[in-house]
Parts: C-alpha cells; structure tokens; sequence
C-alpha cells in the first residue's frame, strides 16, 4: 500500500529533477566550454562586431547540452557581474509557440520586463501599437528609446543582452522576417547589443541574396558532461529513493556516452522498469533491457521527450 502511494511521485524523477541541480551542471559545462563570461565580455569591449556560438549536438544523434539551463546560468552570471566597464542586463526570452506576426511584439514585451527591474524609475512610451500592427519598424524604435533611457542611468557602457531559446521558431518564419531581425544588429544602437540565442537546429537553407543572421555566428563546440557530472546526474534525482548498482551506472555511462539527455532517458526507463517491477535496486540488466527503447529514437524527428529539454546549440552575437 505504501509502494502504491510512492509510485506517483517516483515516475519520470529524471523530468522532475530539481532546476538548481540542472543549472550546476549547465555552470560547470561552462567552465570547461570556452569561458563564456569572459568571451561575452571580450566580444562586448570590441570595436567591430564579435561572434560567439556554443554548439552543442544535434539531437538526431542524441546529443543534449542542457541547453536553457546554460541559458538561466548566463543570465544569473551576468546580473551578478560586476563588471568595471560594462552594465549587464540580460533579458531571458523563450520562443516557442511565438507566431511570426507577433515576434517583434513578444520579444519587446520580455525585454520591457527586464528593463523595469533595473534600479532606474520610469520607462519611456513602448509597445503603443496593437500586437498585429507592431513589426520590426517599431521594434528598432522602442529599442532605441528603452536603449537611451537605460543608458543615461550608468556611467558604464551598456549592454543588453538577450538570451533567446527554441530559435529553431525562426525556421517556420519567412525569409524577410528573418532578414528583418538582422538588421536589427546592424543599426547604430547595435552596439548596445549582445544576443545569445540556442535552439535545436537552425536551418540553413538560405535563399535570399541578403546574408541571413546566422552568418553573424562562430560555432564553438560544448563538451558532454565529465564522468563525474554524468554520475552526478544519474544518481541525486533518485538519491534515497533508487539505487545504482555500481555495473548498472557503468552501462549507462558506456552507452549515453556521457550525453546529458541519454543519460537522462536511459535512466528514465530503467526507474520505470523496477517501479513496475515494485523494485528499487537498478541492476546493469534493467539497463540492458531498455537499452533498444532508449536508443531507437535516435533518429526520430518526433522523440518522445522525457528527460526536460531538448537542446543542442547555444549562440551568442554581440558587439
């Protein structure tokens, strides 16, 4: 009767996995990419346009990078950067479901949310145009205003940055969208500008004369997680409730490669396996018996998602 009552909190413990365990992990994956922090800053002091992309692994493959756990570290790091130079205002935006009509609109409305908690009072008039009339004519003005006002309230040079998520949105988007949100960054305020953006897969089939605005990125590879981290993330989301044998986690490691989110769905299955087996040791047979199952998706557009996110590229434009 007691296993009953625990079994509802025991599924899927992978996707239930406390946020601050995700974004350690995502922190030290920054600490061995190249320095993050410091490669923003560097791109931001210069005097030319400066391009950053983590890329990570192309889900097809079943690479994972924990990829808007980076995005939540980034955006912690530098609201607490005090840097001597430069005034950090990162601005978290996540894509998915945002329609083409209302893009400028909905990016505008997440970077005015960022902006009125910033120690300065009073914002000037933005976001007067319905959500179907706002395009990206008055998304450069209201940038430009929000831009002005922030910078009269530091003595140091500012920098916005936008952290856009599930750019893989900009792929259903036209071309003149698209070419409309390069030259965004290639306006005179631009130099206020820095844009990490991270995604699945961006698409690369350019038709227009114009250069798109991936054309603006340099693609760095994130590693996958140590074997140290790769155990970390086997064991504390189960830790007193589940137990590893030493061989189970061995299998695991061997066969996700140490890739967060293989990891995460061989360790997903294998839980699921001893729950219906009223178990909770975890034997290197559980995981030999849904090794197929974890596996056969690889390959899949639609994979069934059960370990969080999705994620493979992370990358950052700045000036």
């Amino acid at each position: 009767q007691e296993w009953d009552r625990l079994v509802p909190a025991l599924r899927a413990p992978y996707l239930a996995m406390a946020f601050t365990a995700k974004v350690e992990l995502a922190e030290e994956a920054l600490l061995r990419a190249p320095d993050a922090a410091r490669d923003l800053r560097r791109l931001s002091a210069a005097a030319t346009p400066g391009e950053l992309v983590f890329e990570g692994y192309d889900p097809a493959d079943g690479h994972y990078v924990l990829k808007t756990s980076l995005q939540y570290e980034l955006k912690r790091r530098l609201q607490l950067l005090d840097d001597p130079e430069f005034r950090y205002i990162p601005v978290f935006i996540d894509l998915q479901g945002t329609s083409e009509d209302q893009f400028f609109h909905s990016v505008m409305s997440d970077i005015v949310e960022a902006c009125r908690l910033q120690p300065r009072r009073g914002l000037p008039p933005v976001l007067q145009e319905p959500k179907e009339q706002y395009g990206s004519r008055e998304f450069s003005r209201d940038l430009r205003r929000l831009l002005d006002a922030l910078k009269s309230g530091t003595q140091k040079k500012l920098k916005l940055v936008l952290l856009m998520d599930e750019v893989d949105e900009l792929n259903k988007y036209s071309e003149q969208t698209n070419q409309k949100l390069r030259s965004v960054f290639m306006k005179n305020f631009a130099e206020n500008l820095v844009a990490v953006m991270s995604g699945t897969q961006i698409k690369k089939n350019w038709e227009s004369e114009g250069s798109p605005w991936y054309n603006f990125f340099e693609e760095i590879e994130v590693p996958p997680l140590s074997r140290d981290d790769a155990i970390r993330l086997i064991q504390d989301p189960v830790r007193g409730i589940f137990r590893y044998d030493a061989d189970a986690i061995e299998r695991i490691l061997e066969y996700s490669e140490c890739r967060p989110y293989m990891v995460q769905r061989c360790c997903v299955h294998a839980v699921n396996r001893v729950i219906e087996a009223r178990r909770r040791r975890i034997r290197a047979a559980d995981v030999e018996a849904v090794r197929a199952q974890v596996f056969r998706y690889a390959d899949d557009e639609e994979e069934p998602e059960a370990a969080g996110e999705s994620g493979a590229r992370v990358g950052a434009e700045g000036t």
